[in-house]
């Protein structure tokens, strides 16, 4: 069984399994350089790392240096919310076209029941709840006049 939590940054993991329908399958894990997890099972290793390599080139660069510098723009909650669940040490999955779920969601972070939804430009939009379906948007009252 794999360690997804004791997965170093930019370092990957897979194992083989036999799936009910008996066909030999790999798991496997990536983590990227700046903490996100990603998973998925397919046929082949070579398949796995092709759909690694295509979810890389989706995902916009993330570094933390602008945050640790005061330098980030305010209007990229996306990748303060990334770091923000990285440096407490909080587990999250980051997926995308959320669009049938919530209207006007691009991205979405995932931890535990929650699914924090942002738009096309990384701007954060509300979050829903999975155990009653509700969605909370972002109240406009909340954002900083600054």
């Amino acid at each position: 069984m794999l360690d997804t939590i004791g997965l170093p940054r930019g370092k990957e993991q897979s194992e083989k399994f036999r799936g009910f329908d008996r066909k030999t399958r790999v798991q496997y894990d990536y983590r990227d350089k700046d903490g996100e997890l990603f998973s998925c099972v397919r046929n082949t290793l070579l398949e796995c790392r092709k759909k690694r390599d295509q979810w890389l080139a989706r995902r916009p660069p993330l570094t933390s240096s602008p945050v640790l510098e005061g330098k980030m723009s305010k209007s990229n909650d996306l990748q303060r919310f990334r770091i923000f669940f990285w440096d407490m040490g909080v587990r999250f999955q980051s997926r995308e076209n959320w669009e049938d779920v919530v209207k006007g969601t691009k991205h979405v972070l995932t931890v535990a029941q929650a699914h924090f939804c942002f738009d096309a430009e990384g701007t954060y939009v509300g979050v829903k709840a999975d155990e009653t379906g509700l969605f909370y948007e972002r109240r406009k009252e909340d954002d900083d006049p600054s």
